[in-house]
């Protein structure tokens, strides 16, 4: 999978690009500037009121026709509407926009930093909002596309800080390809880059944006917090990021999804249930469904019981097609806990027949449900105590248990990952690794992610306390362990890894 993927970007970037080159009449050309109702505007935008901000966009134009902030500003709200919602209605309705905006932007002043950084803004928005249709290929020109002329305006305009904001993502992201399709996607298409260069990156922006109060710091603030978290191996410091600072994640609903989502990534259940909680749901934002997902699955790591009415909220109003499975499997999960055996199968039942499987999440789901069955109950509790960092809680279950307490292979292996991961949490690391080596052992030849995700962990482990040379070893043995599960992040991360070993 992953690398067809790559092979798809080196095919997608070898045909022909060209961009305009501006406006071109005697006429002085359209201009793009943040005045302070564009400045209130975006930022109206980014609390997700749409409603709001489209009626300052009527008064913008209207007011100011030639300033073409205005486009970039509506083409962030498609993209936002459409990433949040994964409406296919709405998208089939907004695509047609892309190019209409533009054809607009390329009517602007050539003399300005944002002629081209505007034009590679909406192709980045459109990458994304492609990946999350499904539209791979497209996601990949539209991103290329991004890319250069993101190169040619910090050439042109080399002081303009926010050309380091876009790169910095992409570079990250590109550091992450294999160095066997990385040397090939340089040589066709010039397009190279680090995980640590993305990041310094992202950091010059932030360190900039926030000495100069730039409209951008926020945005950049959660950018920088993500590659931290997801890429650089480092939750505590991207939790940290985020609570230095006061954003205001009451009054917004994506930033709220912004620090819930890192809260639960860096082991912080209670804290995640306790933000999300408080987030508002006033109608004037534009639904967030995807938050009661989450709390959804903060509550269950608690083991609470109105973890179900936030399940059925979320599936009741979603209209995409991802999440659709996790979200059954979460309902198989609750109603196990719970002792209703014959709702726990229907749910598990019903993963096959909703939603689609694009999102690695619900690749697991499916794989779960085929199995017509879940976990012993000692071995589900654990898992879910443990992904809410409830660590002796979740040892004392698997302690009443032993691994001859589980007839299959299959358990066997999940009770040993389960303690390992336990003990990992609970900072017991040479007890942890002991117990990854023997998942290593015993699961490598079998088609479960525990063993892949165990070489991991024992990597991240060794590179904590400075030992690169094992970390890589069982960096380079979580790649080639290839799981029907998961392989896609795991591999990402042992990438990462390897990169930061060097």
């Amino acid at each position: 999978m992953i690398q067809q993927f790559y092979i798809v970007l080196l095919l997608s970037i070898i045909s022909n690009t060209s961009f305009a080159t501006g406006y071109s009449t005697k006429e002085s050309p359209p201009d793009y500037y943040f005045s302070p109702l564009a400045v209130q505007t975006y930022q109206l935008v980014t609390s997700l009121r749409f409603t709001e901000a489209y009626e300052n966009l009527k008064i913008l134009k209207q007011a100011d026709p030639k300033n073409l902030t205005s486009v970039y500003i509506e083409d962030y709200i498609d993209f936002l509407a459409l990433v949040i919602s994964e409406d296919q209605t709405l998208y089939d309705k907004l695509f047609r926009n892309k190019e209409i905006r533009l054809n607009k932007l390329k009517n602007g002043s050539v003399n300005s930093p944002y002629f081209y950084y505007f034009q590679a803004e909406v192709y980045l928005h459109w990458g994304a909002i492609q990946i999350k249709f499904g539209n791979y290929f497209s996601a990949l020109s539209d991103t290329y596309k991004a890319y250069v002329l993101l190169e040619k305006n910090r050439k042109a305009f080399p002081d303009f800080v926010l050309n380091n904001k876009s790169l910095g993502i992409l570079h990250a992201i590109i550091g992450t390809v294999p160095n066997r399709y990385r040397t090939g996607l340089k040589l066709i298409s010039g397009m190279d880059g680090t995980i640590e260069q993305g990041l310094n990156e992202i950091k010059t922006v932030l360190e900039y944006s926030e000495k100069n109060n730039l409209i951008f710091v926020n945005e950049t603030r959660v950018i920088y917090t993500f590659l931290l978290l997801h890429l650089a191996n480092q939750p505590d410091d991207a939790w940290h990021k985020l609570v230095t600072v006061d954003m205001n994640y009451e009054n917004n609903p994506l930033l709220a999804y912004v620090y819930a989502n890192v809260a639960y990534h860096s082991g912080r259940n209670d804290e995640t249930i306790r933000i999300l909680l408080k987030r508002s749901t006033d109608k004037k934002y534009f639904p967030f469904w995807l938050s009661d997902l989450l709390l959804a699955r903060a509550k269950l790591n608690h083991l609470d019981k109105d973890a179900i009415f936030y399940i059925e909220r979320f599936v009741s109003n979603y209209k995409g097609q991802s999440y659709l499975k996790e979200a059954n499997l979460l309902s198989a999960w609750y109603y196990a806990i719970f002792n209703d055996p014959i709702k726990s199968q229907l749910h598990l039942k019903l993963i096959k027949a909703v939603g689609d499987d694009n999102l690695e999440t619900d690749k697991a789901a499916l794989k779960e449900a085929e199995t017509g069955h879940l976990s012993p109950l000692p071995l589900l509790k654990a898992r879910l105590l443990f992904d809410g960092a409830y660590g002796l809680k979740a040892l004392k279950i698997l302690e009443a248990s032993s691994i001859n307490d589980f007839s299959s292979k299959e358990y066997k292996l999940e009770y040993l990952y389960r303690l390992g991961r336990i003990l990992q949490l609970l900072n017991r690391k040479n007890d942890s690794i002991d117990q990854f080596k023997k998942v290593i052992n015993l699961g490598s030849e079998d088609g479960f992610y525990y063993a892949c995700n165990a070489a991991l962990q024992v990597g991240m482990m060794y590179e904590m306390d400075k030992l690169c040379a094992e970390a890589k070893k069982y960096y380079k043995l979580c790649l080639n362990l290839d799981p029907e599960e998961y392989a896609n992040s795991l591999h990402t991360r042992a990438k990462s890894g390897l990169q930061r070993c060097k």
